[in-house]
């Protein structure tokens, strides 16, 4: 009976000993399958950071882009404005010149006028006198 409680107690160390190994070897495996599914998420995590950064870079290039035509595009609206700007001041200019030398030809051609009116008065007044002498001197009515 000693015996057989020895190989009893035997069977049971070794059915003990092979639950045990057993239990590591699954706990090794579920410790495996873990790290695995850990890693593998970390790598999709990792994917998912680098695809991010790819596309903050790829907004940032476009955004350069886009504000360096809209910078350049306002450039060129403001000299155009600055053009058309120096245009209008240019005819505003123009336009005062022509009415100013209008305003002195004008002056100058009624100074012009005035001054042969007085010519004409002159003449007039000389040819006035002639005829008033000329009448002195005349024949006498009886």
């Amino acid at each position: 009976m000693q015996r057989a409680l020895k190989k009893k107690d035997e069977e049971i160390k070794k059915a003990l000993k092979e639950r045990d190994e057993e239990m590591i070897k699954m706990l090794k495996e579920r410790g495996q399958e873990t790290r695995d599914e850990l890693e593998a998420e970390i790598h999709k995590l990792q994917e998912q950071i680098l695809r991010m950064k790819k596309d903050s870079e790829s907004m940032a290039s476009h955004y350069r882009g886009e504000k360096m035509r809209t910078e350049k595009r306002i450039k060129q609206m403001q000299e155009q404005a600055r053009r058309e700007r120096e245009q209008a001041e240019a005819e505003f200019l123009k336009e005062m010149q022509d009415l100013y030398r209008q305003l002195r030809d004008a002056a100058a051609a009624s100074a012009a006028e005035r001054e042969a009116m007085r010519e004409r008065i002159n003449e007039l007044q000389q040819q006035y006198g002639d005829l008033r002498n000329k009448d002195n001197g005349g024949c006498i009515v009886v």
